[in-house]
Parts: C-alpha cells; structure tokens; sequence
C-alpha cells in the first residue's frame, strides 16, 4: 500500500484524501463513530466507539492481514475500509471486507472508491475470495454489494447481539476477489470520461 496518501475526487467534485489508518487516528475514529445514527452504530461488526476495540491487535495498522484504509475531507472521516484476512490455515484464502460511509458523503462514489481500494491493495495478497456480512436490516449495503458484484450464500439466524442485547439475523454475501476487481475496473472506465477519480 506505498502509493498512498492519495487524493481522489467525488461525483459531486468534493476532494478526499485516502490513505492507510495510523495510530493516531485513534480519536478521529471515535469522533466518525459517534456521528453515525444510533442504529448503525449498534449493527457495526466492530464497536469502534469502544477504546478497548480501536486498540485491539486486530486494527493495528502494521498488521499484515489487514487492509484498513480513510478517506478524510481535512481532519474530517468521511469514511472507512478494512479487509482482514480471515485467521486459520483452512481459509487464509478469504478475506472479511466492511465499508463505512459518514452519512454526509453518501450517494457520491466514495463507498465503492474505498472497495476498489481496498480490492486493488489485496489483488498480491493471496486472498482469493471476499466475504461480507451485513444485518439484514442493512438494505442499503445488501444493494451496494449486490450492484458490485456479491452474492448471497445464506442467512445466519440471530448471529448478530447489538449492545443492547437485540439479536439479528446476518446475510453473509461473497465473491472471487478476481471478479470483483475486473468489475470495479470496468465500472470505472465506464465512468472515467465525467468522474475524474484521481487528480
């Protein structure tokens, strides 16, 4: 992931930076965080609200089997991706992705810039195949996945505890890594001649 930081331009023109997550994002973490609505904060995989959480082993940014990148307008998260490979001998092939887009940049390219990311940084990696796991109540990230290119394998019965104790049913989505970069490669050049990705 050497070629970051880089700077890359939204539908609507608005400029972010997007670069690999450092320790001292610990804070601008939280502060993103807090600024989603209550209800996808609680259906979050990860409670990035929890200190103890943004300093676990698993978001260290030396990691080697984690992809985790920002995209920041100034100090500002507009959004963030992790890709972590999954941890056994019998699926070190696979890799979990999840995607967080601040409400306020919405419905402007960033979540599937931040895929492409993240899918072009793992390509040399060794993961062969990407996993998502979305609440079911998430119709929103079910359709974005769906529209790049996932596929939904089955629903896992009340696998998801909120921290209030609510349980939900999670829709685990995946595809080839290979074919979700060949179709985000093609959706971008579809685009190119009226979206400028990259100044």
């Amino acid at each position: 992931m050497g070629q970051y930081p880089r700077q890359l331009t939204l539908r609507n023109g608005r400029k972010v930076k997007v670069r690999p997550i450092n320790p001292s994002d610990r804070d601008l973490l939280l502060h993103f965080s807090f600024n989603l609505p209550e209800m996808e904060r609680v259906l979050l995989r990860d409670d990035i609200t929890n200190t103890e959480v943004i300093h676990s082993p698993g978001w260290d940014p030396a990691a080697g089997d984690t992809f985790s990148l920002l995209a920041l307008e100034g100090e500002t998260v507009a959004g963030l991706a992790r890709l972590q490979r999954c941890p056994f001998p019998w699926n070190r092939h696979m890799g979990n992705i999840r995607v967080t887009v601040s409400p306020e940049f919405r419905k402007m390219g960033l979540a599937r810039i931040l895929m492409g990311e993240i899918f072009s940084a793992a390509l040399s990696s060794g993961i062969e195949k990407v996993i998502a796991e979305v609440v079911v109540e998430q119709q929103d990230a079910r359709k974005a996945l769906t529209r790049l290119g996932f596929k939904e394998d089955t629903v896992l019965a009340g696998h998801h505890i909120d921290p209030g104790g609510r349980k939900h049913d999670v829709l685990l989505m995946s595809s080839d890594l290979s074919l979700l970069w060949e179709r985000w490669r093609q959706y971008y050049e579809s685009v190119s001649g009226t979206w400028l990705m990259e100044d």
